[in-house]
Formats: structure tokens, C-alpha cells, sequence
């Protein structure tokens, strides 16, 4: 199975997942998956109960804000299974480090395999 196939497969199992796994302010269990399971860059919204998120510029909590996100923007992420933290780019081109558990994964239609598509 390709790389390709693997994202497919995994963003269908999450939308498939996501609506049974969560209650009220939780976030889906990524548990299941084994830490060095790549996430292909992906594109997500900003979910955090407070109206924002603070990027920045290293992967711990008292490093330098880059900049104020606030919850349901759109950003491009990479991280892997079981990160705390993912690199985000904003759209206005400046990147940092953003809580993974506040990060929802962001798709379209057009996003999703279509019929008779390359599955394996």
C-alpha cells in the first residue's frame, strides 16, 4: 500500500471514526496508532474552547508567540501520530508550533476518493 493510499485510508477512517468517538470537548483517541505512523501534510482548523490558539515558535508552552489564531481558521499542519505538537503554516505564510489536540482536520468533497479511484 502506498503512502497515497494509507492517507486516503486514514481520512476516510476519520471521518467514519470522528462522529462516534466524540462527546462534549473531547478529542478523537489516536491511541490505536503507532508513533511512527506519519500524518502527509494536512490541512486543519484551529478548535480550542477559548477562541484561540497561540503559535509558536518552539514546541513548549513558554516559548515566543508568533502569532494568535483564532478557532476555526485554516492552517496546514504536519505532525505524526502521537505528537503533542504539530508545525503549522498559517495563511499568511509565517509557520510554527501549535498543540496538536488543537488541530481538527479540515476536508472537502473533492478532498475524498472518488469511484472507481486508485485505492489498492
Amino acid at each position: 500500500m502506498t503512502a497515497y493510499q494509507r492517507c486516503v485510508l486514514s481520512a476516510v477512517s476519520f471521518l467514519i471514526a470522528v462522529p462516534f468517538s466524540i462527546a462534549a470537548n473531547d478529542k478523537p483517541d489516536q491511541s490505536a496508532a503507532t508513533k511512527n505512523e506519519v500524518f502527509a501534510p494536512g490541512r486543519g482548523v484551529i478548535d480550542d474552547p477559548s477562541g484561540y490558539v497561540n503559535v509558536l515558535a518552539d514546541k513548549q508552552p513558554g516559548a515566543a508567540i508568533i502569532e494568535n489564531v483564532k478557532t476555526g481558521e485554516r492552517v496546514s499542519f504536519e505532525c505524526q501520530v502521537g505528537d503533542k505538537w504539530c508545525k503549522v503554516t498559517l495563511r499568511s505564510g509565517k509557520s510554527g508550533w501549535a498543540p496538536s489536540n488543537r488541530i481538527k482536520r479540515y476536508f472537502t468533497m473533492k478532498d475524498l476518493p472518488t469511484k472507481g479511484g486508485d485505492l489498492g
